[in-house]
């Protein structure tokens, strides 16, 4: 209930700004990953195989960096959703082949730092210098990301809408911590 653009919307607004590879990741689930490979492919980007994971011990983007890690990921998922007490850190404890985790989550990477692939996530509006030092003084590598919700500005009041409508709130009520900015 954030995307305001249809996949190939962003497929081709990312081949227009000169990008190679493009990952979509939904949250819990791999919702759009048929209609995206299909797409990718069709406009020549690589598609990066990947989920937006939030659990009650953290959240992290969790991506397949082989074909061969993608049966690992979709376990991964479905424990996620049938398992009450899922919690991503017994579930990365021991690393999972060809699978990389981004997380702006310090306390779920202080936990997993010697047992996964991490990327300390930087993400805009983050915590100030907080994520840069941690990763600085861990040695891991930073990644920054921004989630992209819709292609065209125009899609922004479809996208404020959404939003309004998962939380259960107007328009005029929206937390503006809720939306990106068009």
């Amino acid at each position: 209930m954030r995307g305001a653009s249809q996949l190939e919307a962003l497929v081709v607004a990312a081949r227009r700004h000169s990008m190679t590879h493009l990952a979509i990741t939904d949250t819990n689930g791999f919702y759009g990953l048929p209609n995206f490979l299909e797409i990718a492919r069709k406009h020549k980007i690589a598609p990066i195989v990947g989920v937006q994971v939030t659990a009650r011990d953290g959240e992290a983007v969790l991506l397949a960096r082989t074909p061969e890690a993608y049966p690992y990921l979709s376990e991964l998922v479905s424990r996620l959703h049938l398992e009450e007490t899922f919690s991503l850190t017994p579930a990365l404890a021991n690393g999972l082949p060809g699978l990389s985790v981004l997380s702006s989550d310090l306390q779920l990477l202080s936990k997993l730092q010697e047992r996964a692939e991490l990327y300390v996530e930087i993400r805009p509006g983050s915590e100030g210098e907080k994520p840069l030092r941690f990763a600085r003084e861990r040695q891991l590598p930073r990644v920054v990301t921004n989630a992209v919700y819709f292609a065209d500005s125009k899609d922004y009041s479809l996208h404020r809408l959404l939003r309004a409508i998962d939380l259960n709130t107007t328009l005029a009520d929206l937390p503006q911590d809720e939306v990106v900015g068009p």
